[in-house]
C-alpha cells in the first residue's frame, strides 16, 4: 500500500498553495487600494463641505483660507480656519494658542498627526504609523507626504464660479482634490483627466470651461 506523498505530489501541492495565497495578497491589494479612493474621497468630499459652511456662515472668506488660495493646499495654516469655525470640522486635532494681546483660540496641534494639513489616506497611513515622519517623507505610489496635501481653490469674487489652477472653472464655491496615489496634480498642471488618478470633490458637469 502506498503511503504518504510522493516529492512530486509535494510540488504540485506547495505550487497550488503559493498561487492560491498568490491570488489572496492580489486580490487584498485591490481592495485595499479601493478602501484607500473610498476614503480620500469621503475627506475631499467633506472639506469642501466644510469650505462652503465657513462662507456661508461668515459671508466672507477667512484670512487664511485667502492667503494660502495662491498655494492652493489645504495645509496647516488654512485648516485654522476649520478648527476655528464653531465647533471646529473636520475632526482636525487642534490646540489652543494666545497672541501678544492675550486673545486665545484654536490652531491645529503640530505635534499631531494633522500638522501636516489635510493630507489624503496615502500619506495618512505612513504618518500614522511613524510620528516622526517629515513633509519630504516619500509616499509609496509616488510623491510626498507634502505632495498628498489636499488642493483647493474657492470662489474669492463671489460669482458662483471656482477657478482651478490648470484652465478648470467649476460651479461651486469650494473645489478640494487629492492628487491620488500618484502624488502628480493633474488639475494643476492640466494633465489628461481620462488617465488622471486625481480625485475631485465635484463632478464634470459642474466644470464650464477648460483650456
Amino acid at each position: 500500500m502506498k503511503k504518504g506523498f510522493t516529492f512530486l505530489e509535494m510540488m504540485v501541492v506547495i505550487g497550488i498553495l503559493v498561487l492560491l495565497m498568490g491570488m489572496t495578497a492580489v486580490g487584498y491589494s485591490h481592495i485595499a487600494e479601493r478602501a484607500q479612493r473610498v476614503k480620500t474621497q469621503e475627506t475631499v468630499s467633506n472639506a469642501a463641505t466644510a469650505l462652503t459652511l465657513i462662507f456661508q456662515d461668515n459671508k466672507f472668506w477667512p484670512k487664511s483660507i485667502r492667503d494660502g488660495h495662491g498655494q492652493h493646499k489645504l495645509t496647516a495654516q488654512v485648516c485654522n480656519a476649520f478648527v476655528r469655525h464653531g465647533n471646529g470640522l473636520l475632526g482636525i486635532s487642534y490646540k489652543k494658542s494666545e497672541d501678544a494681546n492675550g486673545i486665545v483660540s484654536r490652531v491645529v496641534d503640530d505635534k499631531s498627526a494633522d500638522r501636516f494639513g489635510l493630507v489624503d489616506s496615502w500619506a495618512q497611513a505612513i504618518i500614522r504609523r511613524n510620528k516622526n515622519v517629515q513633509a519630504s517623507t516619500t509616499v509609496s505610489g509616488g510623491g510626498t507626504i507634502d505632495d498628498h496635501v489636499l488642493r483647493f481653490a474657492v470662489d474669492l469674487d463671489g460669482d458662483g464660479i471656482t477657478e482651478l489652477p490648470g484652465g478648470v472653472k467649476v460651479r461651486a464655491t469650494a473645489c478640494v482634490w487629492s492628487v491620488g496615489k500618484d502624488g502628480k496634480d493633474d488639475v494643476s498642471t492640466g494633465g489628461s483627466r481620462t488617465r488622471s488618478d486625481d480625485i475631485y470633490s465635484w463632478n464634470q458637469n459642474q466644470e464650464t470651461e477648460m483650456k
